[in-house]
């Protein structure tokens, strides 16, 4: 098996609580990280330790995944710092 490993990183203005508000609503990944196009919850447990969810990708993030991951970590920090959503 071929296994790639990709390493992106941002640094964010606000303090560590209000980023992991944001992470932590993962079921709304959708509303800020534009590569996304759907969340779902896909077992019992909806937030926290056992918790699993399926993201549907658009088709240029599973094109590009680096670029997307880049995108979607930019859209995290700019939600974090301005608390803008890209839609509802």
């Amino acid at each position: 098996m071929n296994c790639q490993t990709v390493l992106v990183s941002i640094e964010i203005q606000k303090p560590s609580e209000q980023v992991w508000e944001v992470i932590a609503d993962f079921n709304n990944m959708h509303t800020w990280a534009p590569s996304i196009e759907k969340t779902e919850s896909i077992s019992p447990v909806k937030r926290g330790v056992g918790a699993v969810r399926r993201n549907t990708a658009t088709s240029q993030l599973q094109a590009k995944l680096t670029a997307g991951l880049h995108e979607i970590l930019g859209a995290l920090k700019t939600r974090v710092e301005t608390g803008n959503r890209i839609r509802e």
